[in-house]
């Protein structure tokens, strides 16, 4: 469960767009993945960015460490590495015969039929909160502290 993983490394397509700036446009997708395995709990978030890429810091109140590497040269693919006590596991996003997509599409439906949402609210604001701090950070070079 997410109570064993001690950090993570996620990496996927981060290409600009002017209307959705930094990682709101997909950047975003990325951050998801990031905060699906790791939970809520960020404290601290810092950039470091150029024209081809982004690596951004999550720092947990507990202490645990998570990184997205956006890149907009190179490597245009989702993936990831969960580290925990005893091992690291790296997460084939394409491993599956069915497209993430297609799972997406699932979710989605689902969501329109009940009418709740998989992620809690608090989840989402986190993240936008997170996605925020890191738009600071990669136009200020500062680390952003997160209010709990």
């Amino acid at each position: 469960g997410k109570e064993s993983i001690m950090g993570m490394d996620c990496y996927g397509p981060m290409a600009l767009e002017p209307t959705q700036p930094g990682l709101f446009w997909y950047g975003i997708h990325t951050a998801e993945m990031l905060f699906a395995a790791m939970g809520s709990g960020c404290v601290q978030v810092s950039a470091v960015t150029n024209e081809h890429h982004d690596l951004i810091v999550g720092v947990w109140k507990d202490g645990r460490i998570g990184t997205i590497r956006g890149n907009r040269k190179g490597n245009s693919q989702f993936g990831a590495v969960i580290h925990r006590m005893d091992s690291s596991s790296f997460i084939d996003v394409y491993a599956q015969k069915k497209p993430y997509y297609a799972s997406l599409l699932e979710h989605i439906m689902a969501m329109f039929r009940s009418g709740k949402s998989p992620i809690v609210l608090e989840e989402t604001l986190e993240i936008i909160r997170f996605i925020e701090a890191a738009n600071i950070s990669r136009s200020s070079g500062r680390t952003i502290r997160l209010s709990a």
